[in-house]
């Protein structure tokens, strides 16, 4: 049984990878706006 073989373009994974940071930075956002908020409560 042979592994299966995978091919990838660089640019579409970077673009990956760039949408993954992005999604970080917002949720980070979000969540010290939350605990802003709970802090508040």
């Amino acid at each position: 049984m042979h592994a299966p073989f995978i091919q990838v373009e660089y640019n579409q994974l970077l673009a990956l990878a760039q949408r993954f940071k992005h999604n970080a930075t917002i949720l980070a956002t979000l969540r010290q706006q939350l605990q802003t908020m709970v802090d508040q409560l």
